[in-house]
């Protein structure tokens, strides 16, 4: 049984950026990352966003070809046929005012003649993650159970505390050697000569008179310095910092993209501009762009409400 129209369509989508529709219009579609819907604690794989251009109607060859090739018919033959499913496409819009590509999406004709697209959302067009979708996050509960942890403090008594101070600075040496190295012969020589120190480290008569039942213990210990050994670690953080564009169209021509820049620029968006072009070449014009990508996802619900092929890019 051969594919349908339809059916090539939405396979074209998943293989290629942009997809033709013979005087009609054209899908666009770019990556979009993962995200997580705070509202509805659903998780969403990577996917294509896709929006749909009225302007792109130029036959570039890729959907006549692909139809001729799996219904193994004649280059004009489909032609036809793609011409039929324009006609059927435009009257179905001015009938009902909105058309159902299977397996793509919604588009929808607005009273300024508009047309809206409205993406299939339960479908992922990424072939990499091909049927993947959205997967449902558990809350996570937290009790309120605390243990108080009741420490119990180990008194030493005075005549314990030279047992504990010879231990100590027997370890302390010795974790410095494991952190120098057999080669840093220097610096084992200055340790080992602290060792010899410890028979000669002795607790001062006021000192033991200080002591309290209150403490564990206190340890003297050779000062054993460190620093010159980790003297050349050096750790670099790099921050890299991501802009989000809210674009609302993207055109071949760079005539048309200015014409919408100026349409925007007249209705409160002050920032809209083009910023350059995608993989597709086609010109991206877009609202505004934000830091912070929570700003700009509220944006995006805003503008949405208004235009709902406006889509989000991240770079």
């Amino acid at each position: 049984m051969f594919m349908n129209i339809e059916q090539i369509i939405s396979l074209l989508i998943h293989k290629f950026d942009c997809v033709i529709i013979p005087g009609f219009g054209g899908f666009i579609s770019e990556y979009k990352n993962a995200y997580v819907e705070k509202d509805s604690n659903f998780i969403f794989p990577p996917n294509k966003q896709i929006a749909f251009n009225k302007n792109l109607l130029h036959n570039d060859g890729l959907l006549i070809n692909e139809l001729a090739s799996l219904q193994r018919t004649s280059y004009k033959e489909a032609e036809v046929k793609v011409s039929l499913f324009v006609e059927s496409l435009n009257d179905n819009l001015n009938l009902h005012k909105k058309v159902n590509i299977k397996g793509v999406g919604d588009l929808i004709l607005s009273e300024d003649n508009t047309i809206l697209f409205s993406q299939n959302e339960s479908k992922n067009f990424l072939l990499d993650n091909y049927g993947t979708c959205k997967i449902k996050l558990s809350e996570i509960k937290r009790t309120d159970n605390k243990k108080e942890l009741n420490p119990k403090i180990k008194t030493l008594k005075p005549s314990q505390y030279r047992n504990w101070l010879k231990a100590a600075a027997i370890i302390i040496p010795l974790i410095t050697l494991s952190i120098i190295g057999i080669n840093q012969q220097s610096q084992i020589e200055k340790v080992m000569a602290n060792l010899n120190l410890i028979d000669n480290i002795l607790i001062d008569d006021n000192y033991k008179a200080n002591l309290t039942n209150n403490l564990d213990y206190i340890v003297y210990s050779p000062a054993i310095n460190i620093h010159s050994v980790m003297k050349d670690v050096n750790i670099n953080m790099k921050d890299e910092e991501k802009v989000h564009y809210i674009i609302a169209g993207a055109f071949q021509s760079k005539k048309n993209a200015y014409k919408l820049v100026k349409k925007l620029q007249k209705n409160n968006f002050k920032n809209a501009r083009i910023i350059g072009k995608s993989k597709s070449n086609l010109y991206r014009v877009c609202y505004s762009d934000y830091s912070d990508p929570q700003e700009a996802i509220i944006s995006l619900k805003r503008i949405k409400n208004k235009n709902s092929s406006a889509w989000l890019l991240s770079i």
